[in-house]
């Protein structure tokens, strides 16, 4: 099992513990969000290096948005050699929307994943979006997704629902979402 697979395993089962545990997995009243993905994007896209991500979240709400529960993780790909960075944001200190088929969790990261860029400010926040298009198709993932680092104020702007953003097809992987709305 190479090292993707790997990596994408270790999220899948985050996001089934978050599941069970979390109580994301419990329909009734509530959205949610939980699953395990992986993208890759172009150096065209990312303006540099081809960058490989291994995501995952497992989150609920309150139909109206309220009380954000969960976790959104991201693993980027490192340079040959050195170990991959993972991140972990706390979305109780987020939010997450669902709307249909699609979800945004946006979850805090904690002070040791925060990351000051000179002239910006400090990235301290992480976004997955989520478009649900049923389970895989003859094993090939059906469904969108990204992961992306956000500033505070572009975290504010995603979760009163003023700022989208991109998606793309997956690599591996499969989410669910469940609007209660």
């Amino acid at each position: 099992m190479g090292r993707r697979w790997a990596g994408l395993t270790v999220l899948a089962v985050v996001a089934a513990a978050l599941a069970s545990a979390g109580g994301v997995g419990a329909a009734g009243g509530q959205d949610r969000v939980s699953g395990a993905g992986a993208v890759t994007l172009s150096s065209q896209q990312t303006q540099g290096a081809p960058e490989h991500d291994q995501f995952s979240v497992g989150a609920t709400s309150d139909p109206d948005g309220s009380n954000p529960q969960g976790v959104v993780t991201d693993e980027l790909s490192s340079p040959p050699g050195s170990p991959p960075t993972a991140f972990q944001g706390d979305v109780s200190q987020g939010c997450l929307i669902v709307h249909g088929n699609t979800a945004v969790a946006v979850g805090k990261l904690p002070e040791s994943e925060q990351t000051v860029i000179p002239g910006f400010g400090t990235v301290d926040y992480l976004a997955v979006t989520v478009v649900d298009n049923g389970n895989p198709d003859m094993g090939q993932p059906t469904d969108q997704a990204s992961a992306i680092f956000l500033f505070d104020r572009s975290a504010q702007r995603v979760c009163a629902q003023t700022l989208q953003l991109a998606v793309y097809p997956l690599d591996h992987g499969n989410f669910d979402v469940y609007d209660a709305s």
